[in-house]
């Protein structure tokens, strides 16, 4: 239970949090409901299971530098915290969070588990944290809870040897709510004409195939809706069109010109429902696309993307080119080719990915071969060297034999198989 706890604001709370921060390693935080659904800070909440402080932030000017001084803070969603703490000063931040969420999930290594608060402290044997939404005795309680939880983390990545991953984990945390806050420069008025030009394209490719199919099909004459994968089996079955399946790959081998006008529908249709005006509705007022990234967000551990994607931004269209930065700026591209695999390289010593590396070979493939005793080439058995490829990351990121099955579509006994083999082959 919770031993002290106080009301504090102004210079009195700044110099109650330093002294507590300077006898703990760790504080966890906490923020009143209404700054967790978008508003300023009210009332932040800091400290461990013994001593709790309740600061009055408006009222405390002071407040963020000296949250940004403290060496580590610890909360359930610390990126949802710093955008919080952001509102009210921006650019001022702690350099590193410990955060629940975070933390439990390089434990699961991906393994599908609740993440939920409530959850996560069942799994370590804690009490459910008060809800905040009861009041501030209940946000002191909560904090007390939150710190404890914390502990039992720490304790669990140190037994599993995940402490290096899990500093680096923090370390990102502001990094990414800045990515977040910050955005990305979209040109409205460019995209929506990419997007009717894409429209109208879609709508000649319908009338030309709708053409074809009333000259050539058997039967009633009717419409059929071509962007569905059941009207579009009637429709080939109709016109006499012996289709293995409706995925690209089968529709490409269809006779002209039902195979190419096929895969270009299904191409503009995509792009139309991904990439159409509706897109438009994640541009904020500042003219910046703000996305929300996942710093553990796939089975692998990589992160992912989401409201919008832009990490899948189609290539090769002149989409990517209404992103434009602000006069007077430019955008610097990247990419570390196989970077995760070139660094385990280095650090493993292992003979064969240095090997690889340094003739400049596809080190997926090698890899693949040495699993699967046979040759392996991106001509000769592909799939086997994608399977070595998901192997490969999903190691690198820490996936475990649960998160290969279900990332594999296979069953965990073929993925410990595999995950054996790997580790025969690259002790």
């Amino acid at each position: 239970m919770p031993m002290t706890s106080s009301f504090l604001r102004g210079p009195a709370a700044v110099q109650q949090l330093c002294a507590l921060a300077a006898c703990r390693p760790l504080l966890a935080v906490a923020i009143d409901p209404a700054a967790r659904r978008g508003a300023c800070p009210q009332v932040v909440a800091v400290g461990d299971a013994q001593t709790q402080l309740l600061i009055d932030a408006p009222s405390t000017p002071g407040l963020g530098e000296a949250l940004a001084a403290l060496p580590r803070l610890g909360a359930y969603d610390a990126k949802a915290v710093v955008h919080a703490l952001q509102r009210s000063w921006p650019g001022r931040a702690a350099a590193r969070w410990g955060c629940i969420k975070l933390c439990e999930q390089l434990l699961l290594q991906g393994a599908a588990a609740p993440l939920q608060l409530e959850a996560i402290a069942g799994r370590y044997g804690c009490p459910p944290p008060a809800d905040i939404d009861q009041g501030l005795a209940a946000m002191q309680a909560h904090v007390a809870a939150l710190s404890a939880l914390l502990g039992r983390q720490q304790q669990a990545l140190q037994q599993a040897g995940m402490q290096r991953v899990s500093r680096l984990e923090a370390a990102a945390v502001l990094a990414v709510a800045r990515m977040e806050a910050h955005g990305m420069p979209l040109q409205r008025g460019a995209w929506s004409a990419v997007a009717r030009r894409n429209a109208q394209a879609l709508q000649q490719t319908q009338q030309r195939l709708g053409q074809h199919i009333g000259q050539q099909a058997r039967g009633p004459k009717r419409a059929f809706d071509l962007t569905q994968d059941s009207e579009l089996r009637a429709a080939l079955q109709a016109c006499g069109l012996p289709a293995r399946s409706v995925r690209r790959a089968a529709l490409a081998e269809l006779p002209d010109p039902w195979g190419k006008l096929l895969v270009q529908l299904r191409t503009q249709s995509k792009l139309q429902a991904a990439y159409g005006e509706s897109f438009l509705a994640h541009l904020g007022d500042d003219g910046r696309v703000h996305p929300t990234f996942e710093q553990i967000g796939a089975s692998t551990g990589r992160m992912a993307c989401r409201s919008p994607n832009l990490q899948a931004m189609v290539k090769d269209t002149p989409h990517r080119s209404c992103f434009r930065p602000a006069p007077g700026r430019v955008f610097v591209v990247a990419d570390y080719n196989a970077c995760e695999l070139r660094i385990l390289a280095d650090m493993s010593a292992d003979p064969v990915f240095v090997d690889a590396f340094a003739r400049g070979e596809d080190v997926h493939a090698r890899v693949a071969s040495l699993l699967f005793e046979r040759p392996v080439s991106r001509s000769e058995r592909p799939d086997l060297r994608a399977v070595a490829k998901v192997v490969s990351f999903g190691l690198a990121y820490g996936m475990g034999q649960a998160a290969l099955a279900r990332t594999l579509r296979c069953s965990p006994a073929h993925a410990a198989d595999l995950l054996l083999r790997y580790h025969r082959a690259f002790p």
